[in-house]
């Protein structure tokens, strides 16, 4: 009789650790976004003073020393996934090259398209985290190429608050204590279909909570951006309304 198979949230597992600096990521990634939104609104609404542009080298600076850290959790918790690498290196060369955008030269149309290359590049660097993972960062890289492309200024940064959900659903999806859950559940079901039911279940779940923290965070680190003190000023440069 074999027995059933058994998951654990234990920091022994062999993929503990990457599942948390996945989670990790997603978050900060979200973070970013969250900043970026509020930067652009505070700008739109005359609110220049607000933000220094910062955000932008702590996302330099988590993606290259993420890439490093993950790099050396890898080969320190085996079996070593020699697709992680291509995930890593996307994370490091992202990076770089935003690096180069900030402080060298502008290239906002390159850096758009690099991204979203990047981008996919990650994605199927993570092919074996599961079946949720690799389709939603693939939604997440389009949305971004789209906000960059997107020909409408008063309307493009709408994008950024579709991909810090869903990079909060995924940072839900991999947090160990639901994780935990998850794994359990799909476990004791029987049979593809109720398998594929109760994976749905924990979707909806994750993306219920990606939406609830992206608006908590919203309020909690831009509450200026949305307090409604200034009257609405056109990004064109335009006259109040």
């Amino acid at each position: 009789m074999v027995a059933p198979a058994v998951f654990t949230i234990s920091p022994y597992r062999n993929t503990f650790w990457i599942e948390i600096a996945i989670c990790l990521f997603c978050a900060l990634m979200a973070i970013f976004e969250i900043y970026e939104y509020a930067d652009c609104k505070a700008k739109s609404i005359g609110k220049y003073y607000l933000h220094t542009g910062a955000h932008h080298y702590w996302r330099i600076a988590s993606q290259l020393i993420g890439a490093v850290i993950l790099t050396i959790v890898e080969f320190l918790t085996p079996p070593v996934s020699y697709n992680h690498f291509v995930a890593y290196f996307a994370m490091a060369l992202d990076g770089a090259l935003l690096w180069y955008d900030k402080e060298v030269a502008r290239m906002p149309v390159m850096v758009a398209l690099c991204e979203a290359v990047m981008s996919i590049g990650l994605a199927f660097g993570l092919t074996d985290m599961g079946r949720m993972t690799t389709p939603v960062l693939l939604v997440i890289a389009s949305i971004r190429l789209a906000c960059d492309m997107w020909f409408d200024e008063k309307e493009k940064h709408a994008y950024k608050y579709v991909s810090a959900v869903l990079l909060l659903t995924l940072a839900w999806h991999w947090f160990p204590l639901a994780e935990f859950v998850t794994q359990t559940v799909v476990l004791k079901e029987k049979g593809e279909l109720h398998k594929d039911n109760a994976l749905d279940v924990i979707f909806l779940v994750d993306i219920t909570l990606g939406h609830i923290t992206a608006l908590g965070l919203f309020k909690r680190l831009a509450p200026e951006v949305f307090d409604g003190s200034v009257e609405h000023v056109e990004l064109s440069g335009g006259n109040m309304s």
